[in-house]
């Protein structure tokens, strides 16, 4: 388990056991891409991968971080980005030091979650370092509350404007559930998720994506150009895109222009895809719970123009090999594909990552995964 890594890392480190130890997963959307900052719902997961923080607090010495894959620093006030590894650090510090908590302190991190691959290792980070911090501080919190939290860091410290979807189903995960996020709402509920056939797969692409460094920024300001236009030409005061009915904006098509239009439209039918899904499942139509994540890939890829040509084949070689559905998973610019495998075509599945690896000369990596358990917290006497 990741947390007994994390505690044994800091023991071997400082010699002492930590105080706290804090655990987060990544995950994995399965419909809702790229419409929670525009209001919409969204359909996650937590995955079986976790990041482990051990902490404990350092008095009036420094705050130490070390990370079991990128290193260690010192960091201190005033907290501010330096362009490397330790900035998300940096940030959750910021953000707890406006929030009045002691920072002080060692911290040792352990994961499994790969940087970068659309599986939302930061958000895992950054519930699992709140969290600590809060527990060091003895100072109460709720999951819903924490995930609420953690946005800022991204927003006003990083610089990119995402939504609370990582956040939420990192911190609020459960087995066997999908988490159904209302993101206007800010509210939350579990959808079952059969245990057994089909199966969930991830491949993580090969390629790595930076948040910051993409476009992401301008698809949400291209939706809130787009919801400005909308109001202003329908007299309507929808408070988000993802509230504009399909209809309205096919009926706005020449006011948006080409680009807005495509990118209304991909908020509009995802959101209805969500909706579609969820019902899906809970008929247990897995077939046509795989067309509409074939469709939601076929959407972020032509109209949200967020995919890539290796996140493409990964789809397509997934639907020739049999799997019921497939779609890029995250913010996209690379990173992962989420897939709904029947047991029976999982042998003919499982050929793709080499056949990948062929056409591109890229290195998948690939999970069978479930949905599964969120935030933990530990505390611990000290010895």
């Amino acid at each position: 388990m990741r947390e007994s890594a994390a505690s044994d890392g800091f023991r071997a480190i400082w010699k002492t056991p930590p105080e706290v130890v804090a655990s987060a997963p990544g995950r994995a959307n399965l419909m809702g891409g790229h419409i929670d900052y525009s209001g919409g719902p969204v359909a996650p997961f937590a995955l079986p991968f976790r990041l482990a923080v051990a902490a404990a607090s350092a008095g009036s010495g420094p705050t130490t971080l070390v990370s079991e894959a990128l290193g260690s620093v010192e960091i201190r006030p005033p907290f501010q980005r330096e362009g490397d590894w330790a900035d998300l650090a940096r940030g959750v510090f910021w953000l707890a030091d406006e929030l009045g908590l002691d920072v002080r302190g060692r911290y040792y991190v352990e994961s499994k979650i790969p940087v970068g691959s659309g599986l939302s290792s930061s958000a895992a980070f950054e519930m699992a370092m709140l969290a600590a911090i809060f527990e060091l501080n003895s100072k109460g919190y709720d999951k819903k509350e924490l995930a609420l939290l953690g946005p800022r860091v991204e927003n006003e410290f990083l610089g990119v404007q995402s939504g609370i979807m990582d956040q939420m189903a990192s911190a609020l995960g459960k087995k066997n559930k999908l988490v159904l996020i209302d993101c206007a709402e800010k509210e939350y509920r579990y959808v079952d998720w059969p245990e057994s056939n089909p199966a969930l797969w991830v491949i993580h692409t090969g390629i790595s994506r930076t948040l910051a460094s993409s476009e992401f920024n301008k698809r949400r300001k291209q939706c809130e150009a787009a919801l400005e236009i909308i109001n202003a030409r329908s007299q309507k005061s929808y408070r988000f895109l993802a509230h504009v009915p399909e209809k309205v904006v096919h009926d706005l098509k020449d006011e948006l222009g080409e680009l807005l239009y495509k990118r209304a439209k991909h908020v509009a039918a995802e959101t209805r895809r969500v909706y579609e899904f969820v019902e899906a499942l809970n008929a247990e139509d897995f077939g046509r719970a795989g067309e509409l994540l074939y469709e939601a890939h076929a959407s972020s890829r032509d109209d949200y123009e967020v995919s890539c040509p290796e996140l493409d084949l990964l789809v397509q070689m997934a639907k020739d090999a049999g799997a019921l559905g497939a779609r890029l998973t995250g913010a996209g610019f690379g990173g992962a594909v989420v897939f709904l495998v029947p047991g029976e075509k999982e042998a003919e599945f499982l050929k793709v990552p080499d056949g990948y690896r062929k056409k591109t000369s890229k290195t998948p990596t690939c999970w069978r995964v479930w949905p599964s358990e969120g935030l933990r917290v530990e505390r611990r006497a000290r010895l």
